[in-house]
This record gives structure tokens, sequence and C-alpha cells, in this order.
């Protein structure tokens, strides 16, 4: 006997091949999944080019920050990082994303007409998010464009920050259509559950050879398959694994339904394998954090669209590097004491901000939050260095040199005058 040994990319199409013909012997469904996942293969044909053109884009942005950060670390000077900053190659990788932006929002257009309403993938209020974002990039664009004429050096350690916020501009714009056509795992989830749940591994192995003698799936390679002799010496190896994904005992539905997304686009298996997660839930849906404990590897976490209870979870995250919020609201932020990542809020309506003060992050950004007044308490809390707008869609650094703290920063679009 065979006994699988292969990635979960290959369980999700072994999953989307069988699907349609065990429906009829499993859980009942409110949604038409065969149509469901006809209309998401369709899609993910039609944008999977425009979504690696899309993630090159940011990998070619990303060696450009690098440079950026190793010189601005190396001479200490925003002006002197600027002159390496390649602002107009910059904009095109920005315009370049923009532009698959539209092309995929046409194909996401079509895909909402295919797909039934009741479905989890059916989200026509993504299309006015996807070009919100893509007008934000925009005005992010214009504004790095000034940079090339920054002349005074407390201008130039603000605009490598704001070239910083560009940077996460251009990476949300296929960091949203990843999410976006890895919805299908909502529809699908109790259905595999109640097939595959309690099926053997003799059974698991019967049906993938079935498939390949109907010529339904490609045989697989001798790699992904291992007999009884080898499993057993592997099992015998002392490096330990970290726990299954699909073993996680979430307390809460909505982040079970992120973490399964995100596993999904990065193939993650276990606990220590994810190290992003984005989770776009639908509106003002509530969202608890307790369940990122179990996720020890966690790099970036981007919510967006919920209402978050607190983000003290947060505190015992030690790999965490950024987190991203946007469209939000906070109930409480709670102990972050031990969190160094650097934090990033858009729209978000929160009113303990002072609360940040006590967090050990090294740069804080806070763009359109609901009331600019609310953020008096953390701007006046001493513990912070301010960088605000000057009214004009450029930043003032004015006072940052002066700060008790200048490792500590918050960098936000309000005017002083509007805090205080």
């Amino acid at each position: 006997m065979r006994h699988f040994s292969g990635s979960f990319a290959f369980s999700c199409r072994l999953s989307a091949v069988f699907l349609c013909c065990i429906f009829p012997f499993s859980v009942a469904a409110e949604t038409d999944i065969e149509r469901n996942m006809a209309a998401i293969e369709k899609l993910q044909n039609n944008t999977a080019p425009l979504i690696d053109e899309a993630l090159s884009n940011v990998g070619e942005y990303e060696v450009l920050t690098q440079k950026l950060s190793e010189r601005f670390e190396s001479t200490g000077s925003g002006l002197m990082a600027l002159r390496v900053a390649k602002i107009d190659t910059r904009i095109a990788l920005a315009k370049s994303n923009s532009a698959l932006a539209e092309r995929y929002i046409e194909k996401y257009k079509t895909f909402l007409n295919d797909v039934d309403p009741e479905s989890a993938c059916y989200r026509p209020e993504l299309v006015s998010d996807f070009y919100d974002r893509i007008q934000a990039l925009g005005d992010l664009s214009a504004t790095i464009l000034t940079f090339k004429t920054t002349t005074e050096e407390d201008k130039g350690m603000a605009a490598v920050v704001q070239l910083g916020m560009h940077g996460v501009g251009v990476a949300e714009v296929p960091g949203a259509f990843v999410v976006a056509n890895a919805c299908i795992l909502e529809d699908t989830a109790p259905v595999l559950e109640a097939f595959f749940g309690d099926m053997s591994g003799e059974e698991f192995s019967d049906l993938v050879e079935l498939a390949e003698g109907q010529g339904v799936l490609e045989p697989l390679s001798d790699d992904m398959w291992q007999d009884e002799d080898a499993v057993g010496d592997e099992m015998d190896e002392p490096a330990p694994l970290s726990q299954p994904i699909d073993e996680v005992e979430f307390i809460d539905p909505e982040m079970a339904s992120c973490v399964s997304m995100a596993a999904q686009v990065s193939e993650a298996t276990r606990v220590n394998d994810l190290s992003a997660l984005l989770c776009d839930l639908p509106t003002n849906a509530k969202i608890r954090l307790d369940d990122l404990a179990s996720f020890p590897g966690l790099e970036v976490v981007t919510l967006s669209g919920v209402e978050v209870e607190s983000l003290a979870p947060l505190n015992d995250m030690p790999a965490l590097s950024q987190v991203l919020i946007e469209q939000s609201t906070i109930s409480s932020f709670g102990d972050m004491s031990n969190v160094q990542a650097d934090l990033v809020f858009s729209e978000v309506d929160a009113e303990d901000w002072g609360a940040l003060a006590q967090s050990d992050a090294g740069r804080i950004y806070i763009e359109q939050p609901s009331d600019c007044r609310s953020l008096s308490s953390l701007v006046h809390s001493g513990a912070v260095s301010v960088i605000f707008s000057d009214g004009e869609g450029q930043l003032d650094a004015q006072g940052m040199s002066d700060s008790v703290n200048a490792d500590r920063v918050v960098i936000t679009d309000c005017t002083r005058d509007s805090v205080n």
C-alpha cells in the first residue's frame, strides 16, 4: 500500500476534481458549489498572469526598498537615502500594478455574474474597495514624485518614511486579489471535511489511483508517494514537526477562515510554515486575535474591514515585523509592550491611541483616523516623536529630533492643529 506525502496544493487540486462527484453523497450545501468552483477556476485562470506580473513588480520594489534602507542605515541621512530611491522606477511599478488592477477588476466583474450570489465568493463590495486602493496608490505616487526636489534633511527623513508607505500600497494590490481568488475554500470546507474526514489512508490512495486510471488526474511523481518502510524511516527522524494547521482548535471561526485562506495561498500545512496572514472579511465582521498564538512564525498580519476586540494577543508574537489594519474598528489596543513590529493603521476607528505609547514599535503609521483629535493622548504622551502632515499632502518632520524618544516614531496625515 502507498502512503500520500505530498503538498497541500495537491489536496486542493484533488478536492476540486472530486468535489462535484462526492457532493450528492455528502453534506447539504447552502450554495451551488459546482457552479462556484467553475467560476473561481475561470477567474483564477484568467487572472493568474495579472497576479504573477503584479507580484513580480512587488519583488522589484522590495529590492529598491532594501537599497534605500541600507543607505539610510549607513548614513543616517534622509537626503543621502533619497539619492538611491529611484523614484521614477517606483512610480512606474505602482502605475503598472494599478493598470493590472484595472484589468483584474474587469475579470472580477464577470466573475460576479458567474458565481452563486449565496457563495462566500460573491463580494460585489470588493469592486469599490479595489478602486479605492488604486486611487490611494495614485495619490501616494503623486506625493513621492515631489521628493525628487527635496533639499532639507528633515523633509528627507519624512520622505524616506513615506516611501515605505508607498511600498505598502504597491504590495496591497496583488495581495487583495490573491485573497479574493482563494474564497472558494469557505464554500468547500464543510463538504471536504464530511467526505474525507473518515477516509482511511488506503481508501484515499485507492481514490487517487482510480482518478489516475480514468485520466481525470495526472499520475503523481514518485517523490510524492512513499512505501511503508520509507514512511517508517521518516517517523524515526528526530527533527520535530510543528502542529498541522488542520488540527488547530480555533476560538474564532472568522480567524479559522482567514488562516485557511492564507494557508492555501502560501501552501502552508503546519503552523510554523505560515508567515503571512491577510484577513479581508465582510465589513464590520468581529474578530478575535487569540488564535494567532498558535502561529509563532507569523511575520506579517493584515486585517481589513473588521472589528477587533483587542490587539493584546500580538504581544506574544516575537517574529512579527509588520501589522496593517485598515477600514476597521479597534475596541481596545490592550497590552502591546512587547510588540516590536511596524504598525500601520488606515481608516481605523479607535479611542485609546495613547496605549500605543507603551508599545515597542519602531514606527507607527496612522492614516485617516476617524477623528484626528483622538490621537492627542498618543501625541502628547512624551514617549513618541510625531511627524504630522503639513495639510498639503507633505509630511512635516519639524521637532522630530527634539523628541525624548526618537526610536519610537508616529507618522500621521493629520495636521498638528487638528490633533491639538
